[in-house]
């Protein structure tokens, strides 16, 4: 231009005939400003491109009818697993890229309405099947004529991952917290709280706002304040953490409660501690649990009674006594006779009562000083302090069998029965109370042999035989292990004419020292440890496999009897029966079983099913003696 500036014009010129000459005809129109708005597009189009491509964050412009692809950065490929060459040109919905394809209506909807979309959360379905959280920002823009959407993506997927844990933390912190029943506090340095969860309300009654700024002491007992405070006081450490301290508070309405807190303590930047931090439990219930228990421990919660424990409490402190004195403590151990009979017949509750009584009849005799217990079942224990002579003891036992002898009335009915006491005398008997009321037992069983309703003093032959029958049981069953039983068979006839009528199984031990052992020695043993049950199994069927082998070398068909204990009377007699017959190949009437009168009226409501299943089987019942 005339001023020396330069400009850009756009030139456009043909040539004409002019006048008879050739001429140029020329249109010049300056494109100054367009050219310099095109520079600066440029510039701002080279701009955008670097940091479309160079930017960490995924970018992505789609047309916004239908999704198709336009452009996107290298993030993008990167977050969504597809290359460029297989994004441009397709949709996202054609990749199945959208985890849930209604989250793509719920975008639309926001950005028609307003154009633009903030932190808009969904789940994209990567190239390899994977979903990842994703947040997007973008908004409508033109792009050669079409309406796009330049959209930023996060992968929040970690940051929510974490956020979830937290939140999971956080819940399961509350929930255990919940579920134990506990609060959660904090207090100052000074011990006034500056934090309490709403639980506090369950277990003083007080708000959250009546707690806040208030110390622990003011909701306490004078006394448990003091009791606290000097607990504080001597405290080696008072940084260290409080754990499951007890103390006493008054709630909101005047009840005392127990209380059990635990608390760390809380430190500032510079390691200055600040204050405490931690829970705090209503134990109430546990503590009058815990008072229960002990009234457990030592008391018979049927009768009232000391039980076992208190019993050895006493005993211990009996036998210091009268070593110190000189004096005789004797024990009397007490078993009903006939308990389990009436228990079973007339029930539990019947049971129950009878032993209330009998606990009130002893308690009647008992002097001062005395002790009685009851140590279970229908056991009792007596210990009498302070005798002169260890006849004394007999006295009060046949005192006690006479008062247990009259009959009781339970629910209507007159109920007799009578007692077996056992007694044994420190120091004569025993050195410490567990082993005489060991003794005592003991004495006790010999009583029951002698007829029941008597009284026996503990002597060195019980302990003798005790000790032979616990070598008995043991060689007992390595005998039964070695197979050293025998059968012998004792034959009966007719006395008219004295034809063998048939044969008993006799059963006998050949023991490697003793030689041969009736069953008189071994087999009351059997009975009491529950060896009676494979020992007569095997009786069955050997005399089963005896009978079978003579009826096949002689031709001999005679009944074979066998012997049954009380111990094999049972519901299961009836198979163990058919299966030695079935095992030896004989029908029923090959045998005949015998039981003893005395067994018979035991039980004899269950004795009588037993004995017409094997009657209806076809096995012969014999009453022995």
């Amino acid at each position: 231009r005339r001023g020396g500036e330069d400009v850009d014009v756009l030139y456009s010129a043909q040539v004409i005939e002019f006048l008879g000459e050739p001429c140029i005809v020329a249109t010049i129109f300056d494109v100054t400003s367009r050219k310099r708005a095109e520079q600066e597009r440029h510039l701002s189009d080279e701009r955008f491109a670097r940091i479309f491509n160079s930017s960490p964050d995924a970018i992505v412009i789609s047309r916004l009818d239908n999704g198709v692809y336009v452009e996107l950065n290298e993030a993008w490929s990167e977050l969504s697993g597809y290359s460029r060459q297989e994004l441009i040109g397709r949709s996202a919905v054609e990749l199945n890229i959208w985890a849930d394809v209604s989250q793509r209506g719920e975008l639309l909807a926001q950005l028609t309405s307003s154009g633009r979309v903030r932190d808009f959360e969904f789940r994209m379905r990567r190239k390899n099947g994977e979903t990842a959280d994703t947040l997007l920002t973008g908004e409508v823009i033109e792009l050669h004529g079409e309406r796009c959407l330049l959209a930023i993506l996060v992968n929040v997927t970690e940051r929510n991952r974490s956020t979830r844990r937290l939140r999971e933390s956080e819940r399961r912190f509350a929930d255990v917290v919940d579920a134990a029943g506990e609060y959660v506090w904090e207090a100052d340095v000074d011990g006034r709280y500056t934090y309490v969860s709403e639980r506090i309300e369950r277990v003083l009654g007080y708000t959250v706002a009546e707690v806040i700024g208030k110390e622990a002491y003011d909701f306490m007992p004078a006394e448990e304040m003091v009791r606290l405070e000097h607990w504080f006081d001597t405290r080696p450490d008072p940084g260290t953490p409080i754990r499951n301290l007890e103390y006493r508070s008054t709630t909101k309405d005047g009840r005392q409660i127990w209380q059990q807190v635990s608390g760390v303590p809380i430190f500032n930047a510079s390691g200055q501690r600040v204050g405490f931090r931690g829970t705090g439990l209503d134990i109430t219930e546990r503590k009058l649990a815990e008072q229960r228990i002990e009234e457990l421990a030592t008391r018979d919660a049927l009768t009232q009674l000391p039980n076992r424990r208190l019993l050895n409490d006493r005993l211990s402190q009996g036998i210091m006594t009268a070593q110190r004195s000189g004096g005789l403590i004797a024990a009397l151990f007490i078993d009903l006779d006939r308990f389990k009979t009436i228990n079973d017949s007339l029930g539990h509750a019947a049971g129950d009562e009878l032993l209330r009584l009998v606990a009130e009849r002893l308690q009647q005799l008992m002097r001062k000083g005395d002790t009685l217990a009851r140590i279970g079942g229908d056991e009792f224990v007596i210990v009498l302090e302070a005798l002169r002579v260890a006849e004394d003891a007999g006295a009060v036992a046949q005192k006690i069998i006479t008062v247990l002898s009259e009959p009781y009335t339970i629910d209507g009915n007159t109920l007799t029965t009578s007692a077996s006491v056992g007694i044994s005398v420190f120091p004569g008997d025993a050195a410490d109370g567990s082993t005489l009321v060991r003794n005592a037992d003991m004495a006790m069983y010999f009583a029951k042999e002698h007829g029941r309703r008597n009284y026996q003093f503990y002597s060195e032959e019980m302990n003798a035989r005790a000790v032979e029958k616990l070598t008995m049981e043991s060689t007992l069953r390595q005998a039964l292990a070695r197979e050293q039983f025998e059968l012998y068979y004792h034959p009966k006839f007719y006395l008219a004419d004295g034809k063998l009528a048939g044969v008993e199984a006799l059963v006998r031990w050949n023991h490697p020292e003793m030689g041969v052992v009736g069953p008189g020695r071994f087999i009351q043993i059997t009975e009491e440890t529950g060896l009676i049950v494979p020992l007569g199994e095997w009786v069955l069927n050997r005399a089963c496999r005896q009978r079978r082998d003579w009826q096949e070398q002689f031709g001999l068909v005679i009944p074979m009897a066998v012997n049954l204990s009380v111990g094999q009377f049972n519901k299961g007699l009836t198979r163990t029966v058919r299966d030695a017959l079935a095992r030896a190949g004989l029908t029923a009437s090959a045998l005949e079983l015998e039981i003893t009168e005395s067994m018979l009226m035991k039980n004899v409501d269950e004795n009588i099913d037993v004995l017409r299943r094997l009657s209806d089987f076809g096995v012969a019942i014999a009453i022995d003696d």
